[in-house]
């Protein structure tokens, strides 16, 4: 399978850059390489409830971004590699890697394509755990995504739009359940003429495949965005999933109707940006059964003056499969502020912390592992842009 995906990858880097037309008005080209380095010490490294070991874990990231504008196209790739290596558990020892390519291209005046193909390979302590909010023993896993979409301007006020997305995801255990996931959704939006109220609707399709279950899911959700000014606007969506879960061991199905919607409010001025949002939707875990996931997340950035930043991340989920209470399944959070110091333009210093927490209700005892994690990293860009 990731040979194949590394194929197709190839491909598409080859079809964005050499087959796209060349009368595309003015355009901007910026190559940004980069290299960070870390030092970090965690006091849980394989973030367990009992047992814990601490290490010293020492990173180097080195990482190429380029960015394509014009008139018609944008185009993003990223290719980054996170090189971890432990004091002294060496056998934690890895190297996670991304290749993203996405953009879009308008190619009539109403109309236009959008497109993402990328490639993660990463542990089940990173994004699998943010993605669910569930912690398991960790884990190598590789993650693969295509996606594309139509978009139609019907009116000044109104667009259509159609969406694909295929995603595969594996591990290099047994212990762990490999999924698929394939969706389809169908939306429609349209802007007030107020100007500064956008409603909108959307009918998805999902279909989840692992050697434990099938999922077919159905969702419907209605939408509104407010912009209150320039720098802040309010999104919220809601509706509603419905779910027949069919199980490959017994035979038996289960229906599911079930409450969905994400909803958040941003800030973005001169020197300071807010988000806080809330998520509600099913997800994938491990063990290739469907979750309910709630997710209630803050950002917040802020320039104290030309050289100094202040940071905060903050993350609550809630998870149960999807025939549990509220009572039953896992609570994680995490936090994690951080201070920045620009020591150029384009090179900056790190210094952050981070606390994470996770009560998994459903184990007889030690249902609660925690996790401290501070580090000290280096962050060196060397942009190059040219406009023609």
């Amino acid at each position: 399978m990731r040979d194949n995906f590394m194929i197709v990858l190839t491909v598409c880097f080859l079809l964005f850059f050499f087959v796209i037309p060349s009368d595309l008005g003015a355009k901007n080209l910026l190559v940004k390489p980069s290299l960070g380095v870390k030092g970090q010490y965690d006091d849980n490294v394989v973030f367990v409830p009992t047992e814990e070991d601490d290490d010293f874990v020492f990173t180097i990231s080195p990482a190429f971004e380029l960015t394509f504008d014009s008139d018609l196209i944008d185009i993003q790739s990223d290719i980054i590699f996170d090189v971890l290596r432990y004091a002294d558990n060496t056998d934690l020892d890895t190297v996670n890697q991304l290749y993203e390519l996405n953009g879009a291209y308008r190619f009539q005046p109403r109309w236009s394509f959008s497109g993402l193909i990328s490639y993660v390979k990463d542990t089940t302590l990173d994004d699998q755990l943010l993605e669910t909010g569930r912690v398991r023993e960790r884990e190598d896993r590789r993650r693969f995504d295509i996606e594309g979409g139509l978009t139609h301007q019907l009116t000044e006020v109104s667009e259509l739009g159609f969406n694909y997305h295929f995603k595969h995801v594996e591990f290099d255990t047994d212990r762990y359940v490999d999924y698929e996931r394939n969706s389809a959704a169908l939306s429609y939006s349209r802007k007030l003429k107020d100007e500064v109220n956008t409603l909108g609707a959307q009918l998805a399709y999902y279909y989840r495949d692992s050697d434990v279950s099938d999922l077919n899911e159905f969702t419907y959700l209605m939408s509104l965005e407010h912009l209150f000014s320039p720098q802040m606007r309010l999104f919220i969506s809601g509706g509603v999933s419905y779910s027949k879960h069919d199980f490959k061991d017994d035979q038996s199905t289960d229906h599911y109707w079930k409450p969905i919607g994400h909803g958040y409010i941003s800030w973005r001025g001169e020197a300071s940006r807010f988000t806080f949002g809330y998520r509600r939707d099913i997800r994938t875990d491990t063990n290739g059964q469907a979750i309910d996931v709630d997710r209630i997340y803050c950002r917040v950035r802020r320039s104290l003056t030309q050289r100094w930043e202040l940071g905060f991340t903050g993350r609550l989920y809630f998870s149960k499969d999807l025939d549990q209470s509220y009572d039953d399944g896992t609570r994680f959070f995490d936090v994690s502020p951080a201070i920045y110091y620009k020591l150029t333009e384009n090179h900056a210093l790190q210094l952050a912390y981070r606390y994470s927490n996770e009560k998994d209700r459903d184990r007889q005892d030690d249902q609660t592992a925690d996790r401290n994690q501070i580090w000290l990293g280096l962050n060196f860009n060397f942009p190059s842009q040219w406009d023609y």
